[in-house]
């Protein structure tokens, strides 16, 4: 996508282009306010592929996959 200030936001948190975030439902559990059991993502999860990326280009050219996930 050729953004030379990408970033994850996990080591810059006020980066101005977060390509890697923590999800907004998982923020408290990250900051310590929660349990992390039972928070894992498993199975199919639909993914919005970026129009002109690489991972679009790999999926010939569909706009949207899903995969299985376990994270």
């Amino acid at each position: 996508a050729e953004i030379p200030d990408a970033n994850s936001t996990e080591f810059d948190a006020a980066t101005s282009h977060p390509v890697i975030s923590t999800m907004e439902e998982q923020l408290a559990y990250v900051e310590g306010a929660g349990d992390l059991g039972g928070t894992m993502r498993l199975g199919l999860y639909p993914a919005k592929l970026a129009e002109g990326s690489v991972v679009r280009e790999a999926y010939a050219g569909e706009p949207y996959v899903e995969e299985r996930h376990r994270h």
